[in-house]
């Protein structure tokens, strides 16, 4: 009998160590709001960290018909990339799964990655939609450039540096809604964003940069412009150079978002 209730007592805690192990593995998934994909579709994985010390995984892989996706996991900063000499790693990427570039239509990110890379995305012209994750704060040069298919972008609040031409091209979109805390907007951040004709930002922008907005529909009579400040706040603004003709813009002000 004592050996029979030894053996239950060690099951028990068997079992408890086991689901112990389960909530937290299912933890570590949710704390950094990513689940990997299928071994099965990994097409291939690539070392994203700035330091190049495995802090971020990108894994390239298939989702449904003939699209693939990327999905970031870790914590960090990602590397800078450059389109002309030094292209993200799925630029070029050969393989057996009739995968190309331009087959890369959505983007995961995990909750502790703190900073996207200049030129990361660049020209991934079937990507429709981009949500950063909470920690991002800083969103590299011409990152998003030439995404000519991508309508929708989510920010974080935590953004505050998006670098110049980061969302260059981006033909498809429409609106954007700034991070709350960015205090400047930087020189051709949406220029050519040919649909691009609402815009929403809060009260800590100080400064717009030279052609920001340049080659918007923001000069057209139904464009609109919705600031949570008031407008003595909006006329204290640095307009730069070409980016001055969105005073004419119909803006809201004290904008509840």
């Amino acid at each position: 009998m004592k050996m029979k209730a030894k053996t239950i007592v060690l099951s028990i805690w068997a079992g408890i160590i086991f689901c112990c192990f389960v909530a937290l593995s299912m933890l570590a998934v949710l704390d950094e709001g990513v689940e990997l994909p299928n071994e099965a579709d990994v097409v291939a994985t690539f070392d994203m960290s700035k330091k190049q010390n495995g802090n971020i995984t990108c894994y390239l892989h298939k989702i449904e018909g003939d699209e693939f996706a990327l999905t970031f996991k870790g914590i960090g900063e990602m590397q800078d990339y450059n389109v002309t000499n030094n292209p993200a790693p799925w630029t070029d990427f050969v393989n057996d799964f009739n995968y190309s570039i331009d087959k890369i239509t959505k983007i995961y990110f995990s909750n502790k990655i703190v900073s996207v890379g200049d030129y990361t995305f660049a020209n991934l012209t079937s990507l429709k939609n981009i949500s950063f994750g909470p920690a991002v704060k800083t969103i590299g040069m011409y990152a998003f450039m030439n995404c000519r298919s991508l309508e929708t972008v989510s920010f974080s609040d935590n953004t505050t540096d998006i670098g110049q031409g980061a969302f260059l091209w981006c033909t498809s979109l429409t609106e954007v809604r700034l991070p709350k805390n960015l205090t400047a907007i930087a020189s051709s951040t949406f220029k050519r964003c040919e649909k691009l004709k609402t815009v929403y930002l809060y009260d800590k922008v100080v400064a717009i940069g030279s052609e920001a907005f340049k080659g918007t529909r923001m000069g057209d009579f139904n464009a609109r412009i919705y600031f949570s400040g008031t407008r003595k706040q909006w006329l204290r603004i640095s307009f730069i150079s070409e980016s001055q003709f969105l005073l004419t813009t119909p803006t809201l002000y004290n904008w509840t978002f």
